[in-house]
């Protein structure tokens, strides 16, 4: 007899999509982060710099399965648009 496999889908909705990709900013740039951080530009926060920008992509990567092309993280500007990406790649799956 075949085995079978049973599919587990999981809906995550935007609200908790931002909460654990803030987590993830608060844990490894050691900044306090909060909602006036959404439209701020990455580049204008001093701690998000290349090293922390790349500690940050592989660990969103991981926790919410997916992956960024080089092209994709660099049209990244805004702490939103971090978000809405995510979102997005976490919706098409």
């Amino acid at each position: 007899m075949g085995k079978k496999f049973h599919l587990l889908v999981v809906m995550i909705d935007k609200k908790t999509v931002k909460k654990e990709f803030l987590l993830l900013v608060q844990s490894i740039m050691n900044i306090k982060v909060d909602d006036k951080m959404m439209n701020l530009k990455i580049n204008k926060i001093s701690e998000w710099d290349s090293f922390n920008n790349l500690m940050l992509i592989g660990e969103v990567e991981k926790k919410f399965s997916i992956k960024y092309s080089a092209n994709e993280i660099e049209s990244l500007e805004t702490v939103n648009s971090v978000v809405d990406s995510i979102f997005n790649k976490v919706k098409v799956k």
